[in-house]
């Protein structure tokens, strides 16, 4: 990819053919479209993700959700708290002395308005690819995913 310029000629973009810098400019342009669109509820993705995880898997652990999600304990920790101080989520003890979380009534109404907003989010992205590429760029992801660091 080259950028024509006024004087001097074209510029040559060193890192066209870099699978990680097109990755990574993706990834801010979606994260920083989907932190916008998320201010119309007033939640920072972490806080969108713990929400709709916990919504979709009721009656698990603090520790399950964060398993899931591929989030560290102590990362887990500052929006879990947002959400139980805004009484969106509730812990109750299951067994011993493990404490599942649920979400409440007002949560699970904010959980629905946030999976709409990511789902509106998602389209401006998704409308550039057809349902074939789509379905390859899913399983391209999830295959450089699944891979372990090179060393």
């Amino acid at each position: 990819m080259s950028l024509a310029r006024e004087e001097g000629g074209e510029l040559d973009d060193p890192l066209t053919h870099r699978v990680g810098y097109h990755l990574r400019r993706c990834s801010s342009m979606m994260m920083s479209d989907l932190i916008r669109t998320l201010k119309a509820v007033r939640m920072k993705p972490a806080e969108a993700t713990a929400l709709l995880t916990i919504s979709r898997n009721p009656e698990r652990s603090q520790a399950d959700i964060g398993k899931l999600l591929d989030v560290r304990r102590a990362n887990m920790v500052p929006p879990i708290a947002k959400l139980l101080d805004l009484g969106l989520i509730e812990r109750h003890h299951v067994r011993g002395t493990t404490q599942a979380i649920i979400v409440t009534p007002e949560g699970q109404a904010l959980a629905d308005r946030i999976d709409e907003l990511i789902e509106q989010h998602e389209d401006g992205f998704r409308e550039r690819l057809t349902a074939a590429e789509r379905a390859e760029l899913i399983r391209i992801l999830i295959k450089l995913r699944g891979t372990e660091p090179l060393e």
